[in-house]
């Protein structure tokens, strides 16, 4: 845990226990009900996607390694992105489940030599772990990916619980589970190349599938502010504002967290997550509101991995960099 996350869990266990004559704070998080449930749908869009796999030793690009961009294959942005999800709010803890899915495609003819891990390609019998797509030879790419976020928030304290406007802080524990699964079209397989780098069997062209999971669990802090426009005995409409700042730094060996990896020995993590939504809550009875949100989060992702040692010493760079931003639209209980 870094300084900035231990300073700010102090803060907030320290102000959540703090008792205020005037009422202007109060542990935990204000609301009419003991718990409140919202579900929700909607629809968002995926841009500034950048993404790189690139195998290093020495601080040098790998000859005959793995070096390939989403930029190569031509795609830097995503088609739309489904959204379906729920958080139930009590006044200490909330739980949160986000589910995504999306598909990407692109096509082209390959500029420079692109180099690719895929779970499959075919030739003469022969089931492969690596394509290389030529210079000038054409391709297509898709791929659909699901995410599954769940989280839980200590509501640590609320700023000014009577009030209007109210500021509820929060902790936030929480993982996410990322899946795609991709193909690659880039004609017929010609034959096979070992460029020298690990005794490697490349199929040269061909048509080739794969799947790729990653759980990231992290860790953060956040809040919302809340203003009720009316007042609150009315069960008045009400506008909020939220962010959350989410994290996962990871330096270790894979046979620490359970992970056994014929290549591979050590593992570091630098994850970053901020996400900023507002929500417009509309009463629809005293007990259902209606939901009409906005959404945006930008993530930036790094993991490295380090080879066992060997006759070659190399690492695997992964980058994943994208935001997402759209609508929700859903209902208070």
């Amino acid at each position: 845990m870094t300084f900035k996350t231990r300073l700010c869990v102090l803060l907030t266990t320290a102000l959540a226990t703090a008792a205020s004559a005037d009422g202007w704070i109060v542990g935990g998080r204000t609301q009419n009900q003991s718990r409140v449930l919202e579900i929700y749908a909607g629809i968002g869009d995926m841009g500034s996607l950048e993404g790189r796999v690139q195998e290093t030793a020495n601080g040098g690009v790998v000859s005959g390694g793995l070096d390939t961009s989403l930029l190569d294959l031509n795609i830097d942005s995503g088609s739309e992105v489904f959204i379906l999800g729920g958080k139930i709010t009590g006044r200490w803890f909330s739980v949160l489940v986000d589910y995504r899915q999306s598909s990407i495609s692109g096509s082209g003819t390959a500029d420079s030599e692109i180099r690719l891990n895929v779970d499959q390609v075919s030739f003469a019998g022969q089931s492969l772990e690596y394509l290389l797509i030529p210079v000038g030879s054409d391709y297509d790419v898709s791929a659909d990916t699901t995410w599954l976020g769940v989280g839980l928030r200590l509501n640590a304290f609320t700023l000014n619980p009577t009030g209007q406007v109210r500021f509820t802080p929060w902790l936030h524990l929480g993982a996410q589970y990322i899946a795609s699964d991709f193909s690659i079209d880039a004609g017929s397989t010609l034959r096979i190349e070992i460029p020298g780098f690990d005794s490697r069997a490349y199929a040269v062209n061909g048509n080739a599938s794969g799947e790729a999971q990653l759980l990231v669990p992290e860790y953060g802090f956040g809040g919302e502010l809340r203003w009720l426009l009316g007042e609150e005995a009315a069960s008045p409409a009400e506008l909020s504002f939220f962010a959350t700042y989410k994290i996962l730094n990871y330096d270790g060996a894979l046979s620490s967290i359970g992970v056994d990896a014929e290549e591979f020995e050590n593992l570091t993590v630098d994850y970053t997550s901020i996400e900023l939504g507002a929500n417009f809550y509309y009463p629809l009875s005293e007990s259902i509101d209606l939901i009409f949100g906005l959404y945006y989060e930008q993530v930036d992702s790094n993991t490295v991995l380090a080879s066992k040692p060997s006759s070659i010493d190399y690492q695997r760079e992964v980058d994943l960099n994208y935001s997402l931003y759209g609508l929700r639209a859903g209902l208070r209980f």
